[in-house]
Protein backbone atom coordinates (compact mmCIF):
# COMPACT_ATOMS: atom_id res chain seq x y z
CA UNK A 1 0.00 0.00 0.00
CA UNK A 2 1.28 3.45 -0.78
CA UNK A 3 0.59 6.93 0.76
CA UNK A 4 0.82 10.59 -0.72
CA UNK A 5 0.79 13.37 1.63
CA UNK A 6 0.63 16.92 -0.40
CA UNK A 7 2.13 19.58 1.54
CA UNK A 8 2.23 23.61 0.71
CA UNK A 9 4.42 24.73 3.23
CA UNK A 10 6.39 24.31 6.81
CA UNK A 11 3.85 25.61 8.78
CA UNK A 12 1.91 23.72 11.51
CA UNK A 13 -1.00 22.54 9.59
CA UNK A 14 1.37 20.89 7.00
CA UNK A 15 3.47 19.45 10.39
CA UNK A 16 0.27 17.71 11.60
CA UNK A 17 -0.91 16.89 7.96
CA UNK A 18 2.35 15.06 7.97
CA UNK A 19 2.56 13.77 11.08
CA UNK A 20 -0.88 12.14 10.87
CA UNK A 21 0.35 10.98 7.96
CA UNK A 22 3.25 8.73 9.51
CA UNK A 23 1.56 7.06 11.92
CA UNK A 24 -1.64 6.32 9.35
CA UNK A 25 0.87 4.82 7.03
CA UNK A 26 2.99 3.30 9.79
CA UNK A 27 -0.19 1.48 11.03
CA UNK A 28 -0.84 -0.13 7.75
CA UNK A 29 2.82 -0.66 6.87
CA UNK A 30 2.71 1.23 4.31
CA UNK A 31 5.41 3.67 2.03
CA UNK A 32 4.61 6.97 2.05
CA UNK A 33 5.67 9.86 -0.40
CA UNK A 34 5.80 13.63 0.06
CA UNK A 35 5.32 16.02 -2.83
CA UNK A 36 5.07 19.93 -2.98
CA UNK A 37 2.16 21.79 -3.88
CA UNK A 38 2.79 25.55 -5.15
CA UNK A 39 0.86 27.54 -7.16
CA UNK A 40 0.53 26.96 -10.90
CA UNK A 41 3.92 28.42 -12.86
CA UNK A 42 3.25 31.54 -15.56
CA UNK A 43 5.82 29.00 -17.43
CA UNK A 44 3.76 25.57 -17.16
CA UNK A 45 0.71 27.50 -18.67
CA UNK A 46 3.05 28.94 -21.80
CA UNK A 47 4.12 25.57 -21.95
CA UNK A 48 8.07 26.80 -21.40
CA UNK A 49 8.58 24.46 -18.78
CA UNK A 50 11.50 22.30 -19.98
CA UNK A 51 13.54 25.63 -20.76
CA UNK A 52 12.49 26.72 -17.08
CA UNK A 53 13.67 23.76 -15.89
CA UNK A 54 16.86 23.88 -17.93
CA UNK A 55 17.74 27.23 -17.01
CA UNK A 56 17.27 26.73 -13.20
CA UNK A 57 19.67 24.03 -13.02
CA UNK A 58 22.37 26.10 -15.17
CA UNK A 59 21.85 28.82 -13.16
CA UNK A 60 21.92 26.23 -9.75
CA UNK A 61 18.57 28.20 -8.53
CA UNK A 62 16.54 25.65 -7.03
CA UNK A 63 13.19 25.20 -6.22
CA UNK A 64 11.20 26.94 -3.60
CA UNK A 65 9.24 23.21 -2.98
CA UNK A 66 13.16 21.66 -1.93
CA UNK A 67 12.78 23.86 1.49
CA UNK A 68 9.10 22.04 2.07
CA UNK A 69 10.57 18.52 1.21
CA UNK A 70 14.03 18.71 2.99
CA UNK A 71 11.40 19.99 6.23
CA UNK A 72 9.44 17.03 5.70
CA UNK A 73 12.15 14.87 5.63
CA UNK A 74 13.71 15.31 8.51
CA UNK A 75 10.40 15.46 11.05
CA UNK A 76 10.27 12.25 8.90
CA UNK A 77 13.34 11.33 9.95
CA UNK A 78 12.45 12.34 13.63
CA UNK A 79 9.50 9.86 13.37
CA UNK A 80 11.58 7.07 13.13
CA UNK A 81 10.21 6.50 9.55
CA UNK A 82 12.69 7.66 6.92
CA UNK A 83 16.68 6.77 7.04
CA UNK A 84 18.92 8.39 8.65
CA UNK A 85 20.68 9.73 5.81
CA UNK A 86 21.28 13.45 4.44
CA UNK A 87 19.04 15.45 2.29
CA UNK A 88 21.24 17.62 -0.04
CA UNK A 89 19.36 20.38 -2.02
CA UNK A 90 22.54 21.24 -3.68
Amino acid sequence: MKFLIALKNTKDESKNILEIGCKIAEGFSADLTICFVGKKSKALIEGDVNLARLSLAEWNIYHPGLEVLEWAYNILKEKEFAPNTKFDVQ
